[in-house]
């Protein structure tokens, strides 16, 4: 049957719920409440109303308590809002007898929130994080206020916002002796809501996306998610003070040698005179990057080096046409130099980033951009040192176009390197906390891997990585597999090759798991060996042990090249390259690797034609999900695809889609559940596919494979037809290389007990 919005949303069963509260701070995201508001439709239209009783703030809250119950109790009711998970997470600080009945909402799929409608429309029609009046990217998401705008046209919804983050002010005062424009507001965050909920279920409104919205299908299991998120988000982490110094102070020791060793590209902050000068701010005054001699290194690398001969250019400077000042000359980026072979960005000035510098071969260039301690002192270590006294509390995104979440802070890009993850604690008495908590980190192995064989059975009806999967009921089966086939070996050699760690045969292994990541998405060869170059994939070290490389380096790895780079190209087959790249590492995979990578799975080609058919077709593609007789659905779609966007999405969006599911269904056991190992545990973290939960200690074997088991059931209800696996590992500080560690214990379930790998107050940090 279609799914009809207004039937499954109906807006005369409708209430909108809005709070405002204290403001946000560190390491509180539930802050007190101050008032609230709610609208419903009547006959004459919307009929809103604040609700703030009696003087005093705890009578206030007392009152918008009473409220939410009585529209949660409601059967049948629709509760709209925008962004409400964080006002359930308020109201549930304020009351936490609220708890059932606000999983209850979700649960039924009585919660509506309009921000996540945008979302899920923007999807469908292929311009998600985008203003669709502009094309220009949406830096902080979507607010009521765009939205408003986009859906109803009106610009009106923030008229009366002065008193937005000032409401603390007006807790100890009856309403009455409330400015007009503070009781104003609230009510405009009340009909607003309603209003844009009407028109997205019903059509109507007046701005570029009217309605109906497409997409509402799936705003039940979205909207879960998002209260998911914010309730691990507002729990937050917390970071152990001793590591945070310790970093800090090592990583110091490392700038002050980066900037020793890299003292021309630095320059005094007050008077700009080059740090090899001296000046007489300098210990006075911070260092601070030159970036136009790190563009004229760049230049000289690549063999440019001669004067601008642009127009009017004088040491990099031109006259502008508009101002008859003297700016950068656009020709040279400033450098005054022409660029030659210089890497050039899509506007046409000079490339200096870190594929730039790192490609370049240069020796002083290579280290300055590979340089992972800069990286901690300017971005982790300000974020981990406000975690010290307080908990870092983290704002997560339920929704990117390929249906994955994502942070607006740094967790989810945290360096596996240099002891920056190890710095997080599970709570206990160090912290004040009343229980002993560990990390429980499960991740899903080669997720991705598995989503791509369904979609493959789905598509194609056929697949050889489902078969090894259900040969083997190993994902990591698919590794060694390819592997054996690079290297000419059977598939049982090379798995004993890798157990016994032959450095050839992971060599091997490490090059077939980034193909097998890589490739399924229709990336080609160049674009594919600059993705290797990233951090995350590993390393590479030269064989006379002289250099390592960040990333996969396939000439080194597989034929034993001295150096990386030795012949640097910036066009490839008649296009220019995204970055500078290593010749032979693009011949490596485009003769190679990508030949032997579709002879290993024959059906991705298949696939890839299917794929193609609906990029003709219009560039819309189903988010799978299975449609309970053998065959798949579409919950959501997504539209505006190109290839490889489209290659990737069909797979990443069920992954993404199943990884929720197991999130919903750890969270609601883990606060609603008594007799659940979960209950009282807390899910901080959901890194993609992995679920990171602070668990009781004294239960933390039997909540990790309560974890194990659930968010297997999960997955395999998107991922029928192929094996699911699931790892855990316990941890106090947590670490992306921890690993399963047992002990023996006779009442434990085999007789093995999953333990922590490290412990308490351990100086160990991760290789």
């Amino acid at each position: 049957m279609t799914f009809d919005p207004a039937r499954a949303f109906p807006p005369e069963r409708a209430a909108t719920l809005d709070l405002e509260t204290f403001l946000v701070e560190d390491g509180l995201l539930t802050p007190p409440i101050v008032c609230a508001s709610t609208a419903r439709l009547a006959a004459g239209g919307v009929a809103a109303r604040l609700v703030a009783p009696g003087v005093s703030r705890v009578e206030k809250a007392a009152g918008v308590a009473r409220l939410a119950r009585e529209l949660l109790a409601e059967d049948g009711l629709v509760i709209v809002g925008a962004n409400l998970p964080y006002d359930f997470g308020c109201l549930l600080a304020e009351d936490p007898s609220l708890l059932e009945l606000v999983f209850q909402a979700y649960a039924e799929g009585r919660v509506f929130d309009v921000l996540i409608g945008q979302g899920l429309h923007a999807i469908a029609e292929g311009n998600h994080g985008q203003d669709p009046r502009t094309g220009r990217d949406l830096d902080g998401g979507y607010s009521l206020e765009l939205v408003v705008a986009l859906v109803l046209g009106r610009v009106d919804a923030k008229e009366h916002a002065w008193w937005r983050r000032r409401y603390a002010l007006l807790a100890e005062l009856p309403v009455e002796e409330w400015p007009e424009d503070a009781r104003l507001y609230p009510v405009d965050d009340a009909r607003n809501p309603l209003d844009v909920m009407v028109a997205m279920v019903r059509g109507g409104g007046g701005g570029v996306t009217p309605g109906p919205h497409r997409n509402l299908e799936d705003m039940a299991a979205q909207a879960e998610s998002a209260f998911a998120l914010h309730l691990g988000a507002a729990w937050g982490v917390r970071a152990d003070g001793e590591r945070v110094h310790e970093l800090r102070a090592r990583v110091e020791v490392d700038h002050a040698e980066f900037v020793r060793r890299h003292a021309r590209f630095f320059k005094c902050a007050a008077c700009g005179r080059p740090a090899t000068a001296g000046c007489a701010c300098q210990g006075r005054a911070d260092l601070k990057e030159d970036r136009r001699e790190r563009k004229r290194a760049v230049v000289l690398a690549y063999g440019g080096g001669a004067p601008c001969v642009a127009p009017g250019c004088v040491d990099g400077k031109a006259l502008s046409m508009k101002t008859g000042n003297r700016i950068n000359c656009a020709a040279c980026s400033g450098t005054g130099l022409y660029p030659a072979g210089a890497p050039r960005t899509p506007t046409g000035g000079i490339k200096a980033d870190r594929d730039a510098l790192v490609e370049s071969g240069d020796p002083e260039l290579v280290p300055y951009g590979d340089n992972e301690p800069e990286k901690i002192r300017g971005t982790y270590l300000p974020w981990l040192e406000r975690g010290i006294i307080r908990p870092l509390v983290l704002r997560p995104n339920v929704l990117v176009a390929s249906g994955r979440t994502s942070y607006y802070d740094i967790v989810q890009t945290m360096s596996r390197e240099g002891g920056v993850r190890e710095c997080l604690r599970a709570r206990g008495a160090w912290c004040g906390a009343p229980v002993e908590y560990c990390f429980c980190s499960v991740d899903y192995a080669a997720i991705e891997l598995c989503t791509l064989a369904q979609a493959c059975l789905w598509t194609v009806g056929w697949s050889r990585m489902a078969d090894v999967l259900v040969e083997t009921g190993s994902p990591g089966a698919l590794h060694t597999a390819l592997a054996a086939r690079l290297r000419g070996w059977s598939f049982d050699d090379m798995k004993k090759a890798v157990k016994a760690e032959d450095p050839v045969a992971l060599n091997f292994r490490w090059t077939s798991k980034s193909l097998n990541f890589g490739l399924a998405g229709g990336m080609g060869s160049v674009k594919f060996v600059l993705a290797q170059r990233r951090k995350a994939a590993g390393k590479t070290t030269s064989p006379d042990g002289q250099v390592t490389y960040p990333g996969l380096r396939f000439c080194v790895l597989l034929e034993g090249a001295a150096r990386c780079g030795a012949q640097v190209v910036t066009e490839w087959r008649g296009r220019p390259t995204p970055a500078p790249v290593c010749r032979r590492c693009v011949e490596i995979v485009d003769r190679d690797l990508r030949p032997a990578w579709f002879r290993e799975w024959p059906e991705v080609e298949s696939y890839h034609a299917w794929v193609s058919s609906m990029v003709d077709a219009g560039g819309e593609a189903p988010c799978f999900v299975p449609d309970g007789d053998g065959g798949w659905t579409a919950r959501r779609v997504r539209g505006g695809l190109e290839f490889t966007s489209m290659a990737n999405g069909s797979f990443q969006s069920l992954a993404a889609d199943g990884a929720k599911a197991a999130l919903r269904a750890l969270t609601r056991e883990a606060y609603l559940d008594s007799s659940s190992p979960l209950y009282g545990s807390r899910v901080i973290f959901f890194v993609h596919d992995e679920c990171v939960a602070e668990v009781p200690l004294d239960r933390a074997d039997a909540a990790a494979r309560r974890m194990v088991e659930v968010m297997v059931r999960e997955m395999k209800r998107y991922v029928p037809d192929v094996p699911v696996v699931a790892e855990p590992a316990l941890m106090y500080y947590w670490s992306k290389v921890a690993k399963d560690r047992y002990v023996d214990d006779p009442a434990a379930p085999g007789g093995r007990r999953l333990v922590p790998w490290d412990e308490p107050g351990e100086a160990r940090r991760a290789a």
